[in-house]
């Protein structure tokens, strides 16, 4: 098993209004539950790396086309808490409520 953070949850501010991501671990990379406009989806975590003292989860986001236009390249940290979304360059970086 990839070393991985412990279970955590993020709410973020994004293009739809906040957005709540919870990690939970699994025998690989981890996952992420995503709460988005009232429906929930998982993305699969393809990278899991310790970032400085936090930690940098990636993949591929799975069920944003309706609500988010298209599907992105994420990148979630954890310290500062933000998440960096990319198509082919970085197209936006959300953070919490207020930040």
């Amino acid at each position: 098993m990839t070393e991985q953070p412990g279970p955590f949850s993020l709410v973020l501010q994004g293009p739809t209004g906040p957005y709540e991501l919870r990690f939970r671990r699994t025998d690989d990379e981890g996952e992420l539950q995503v709460a988005l406009d009232g429906a929930v989806c998982v993305w699969t975590v393809d990278v899991c790396e310790q970032d400085g003292e936090g930690w940098r989860l990636a993949g591929l986001t799975r069920n944003t086309t309706a609500r988010w236009g298209d599907t992105f390249w994420f990148e979630v940290c954890t310290s500062p808490a933000q998440a960096d979304y990319y198509i082919d360059s970085l197209v936006r970086t959300d953070r919490p409520p207020g930040a």
